[in-house]
This record gives C-alpha cells, sequence and structure tokens, in this order.
C-alpha cells in the first residue's frame, strides 16, 4: 500500500513504486517522498538476530533457501542470500540487521 498525502495525516510507505522493500534504496526513496514512516517487518536469526524481513521462508524474498529462524545471521550475509527484486531477480542488498536499519535511518 503506498500512499502520499503530506496534509497532515500520518503517512507509511510499505513499497514504493517498483523499489525493493527493506533496503536501503527503499528507505532513501521514502525520504525523497517526504513518507512519514517506514513500515518494515521483523525476524529473528538461530543466533537471536533481529533482521528486516517480511517472510520466514527465504525463497520468497532471496536467492537464497530455508528459514531465516534457522540460520545464523553471519551465512545469512554472503551473495547466497541476496534480495530479489519484483521479478525474482537478485539485487546487490543482502538482508539488514534491524540495527543497521534503524543506524542507517
Amino acid at each position: 500500500m503506498v500512499q502520499n498525502d503530506v496534509s497532515g495525516k500520518f503517512i507509511a510507505a510499505n513499497d514504493i513504486y517498483g523499489k525493493i522493500g527493506n533496503t536501503i534504496d527503499f528507505i532513501e526513496q521514502a525520504a525523497k517522498e517526504r513518507f512519514k514512516a517506514i513500515e518494515v517487518y521483523v525476524r529473528f536469526t538461530s543466533d537471536g538476530i533481529p533482521i528486516i524481513l517480511k517472510n520466514e521462508d527465504l525463497s520468497i524474498e532471496t536467492t537464497g533457501t530455508g528459514n531465516a529462524s534457522s540460520i545464523a545471521f553471519s551465512s545469512l550475509q554472503g551473495t547466497s542470500y541476496l534480495i530479489k527484486d519484483e521479478n525474482g531477480d537478485s539485487t546487490p542488498y543482502s538482508i539488514m540487521s534491524l540495527e543497521s536499519f534503524i543506524q542507517y535511518c
């Protein structure tokens, strides 16, 4: 859902015109379009690290397989788990930790 009405209402971005959610590119586009909030989903890896990822099943959003909760965060940072675009093709983006997301914002 995308709403970009800045007439004093609270507006949140969770998908922006082909931008891949949960990435730095998405955060930057939301800021450019003056959204007041960004909606993200948080999951936990096997070592308890909170990550920004909508689905538990990694094959839905990334080039990898398995469940996010059964894999250590360090293993998710390689090129085996890159975020997919809307066509299912790999992007240069890896899964962000919640800490990285907050620091970037």
